[in-house]
């Protein structure tokens, strides 16, 4: 394997919209239809803590950056594990296996040394995989 060629043969609009879709996936695990009361219950943080405004911009710039780091190095990799070029499902699937099994199971040790709930991992966890699955996806879909 050409190592170098995986890191030279990058699509970066693919890992623009891929690091955007993490703000889509987030927003939407953590809504109010969604898991948004048990992560704030599992955390205690309150809705006047959710609300504060300040701070936010930088909270924002750092998690799209920190987007585009892991959408860069899910790319390079993915494209060093497919031959021939991924599709979207190869994309997903790897994706989620990526953040089942370094992800996850990272997290997991944290939960238990902070002895945080199952149900902390659970939401966090699961927008973590959901989160690469879809970056993996649009990875994918655009040949990575």
């Amino acid at each position: 394997m050409d190592y170098a060629s995986a890191f030279e043969n990058i699509n970066f609009l693919a890992i623009l919209f891929a690091a955007l879709s993490s703000f889509v996936v987030g927003g939407f695990w953590y809504s109010k239809s969604m898991f948004l009361k048990i992560w704030m219950k599992e955390t205690g943080l309150t809705q006047k803590d959710i609300e504060k405004k300040q701070g936010m911009a930088q909270i924002f710039t750092a998690t799209f950056l920190l987007a585009l780091v892991a959408a860069y190095f899910l790319a390079v990799v993915l494209y060093m594990v497919s031959e021939p070029k991924a599709n979207w499902l190869d994309g997903a699937v790897f994706g989620a296996v990526v953040g089942m099994a370094f992800v996850a199971t990272s997290q997991a040790t944290h939960v238990l040394f902070e002895r945080k709930t199952l149900r902390l991992f659970a939401v966090q966890s699961g927008h973590d995989i959901l989160r690469l699955a879809v970056m993996g996806a649009i990875l994918g879909a655009f040949g990575s």
